[in-house]
């Protein structure tokens, strides 16, 4: 079983890199999608981009979300 502080430290230290390589493929992406005048699939990005970010619940040691379900969901409950 690893350290939680040492895999917190890891993760801590590559997430800038890992950021940074991902908004240059995106850009790369981007670019080629433009090359090709896929207009439409930049249209659907743009939307997209105009939605706020929602962040994802935590995850369990199994991989599943760790967050309840919320209040009336199932029971009609208001």
């Amino acid at each position: 079983m690893t350290d939680p502080t040492s895999q917190l430290l890891y993760r801590l230290k590559i997430l800038p890199t890992q950021l940074a390589r991902a908004r240059e493929r995106y850009r790369q992406l981007l670019t080629e999608a433009t090359s090709y005048r896929m207009h439409d699939l930049l249209a659907e990005e743009e939307q997209a981009m105009a939605l706020p970010l929602v962040p994802a619940p935590p995850l369990g040691r199994d991989g599943a979300a760790s967050v309840a379900p919320a209040r009336g969901v199932h029971g009609g409950e208001a």
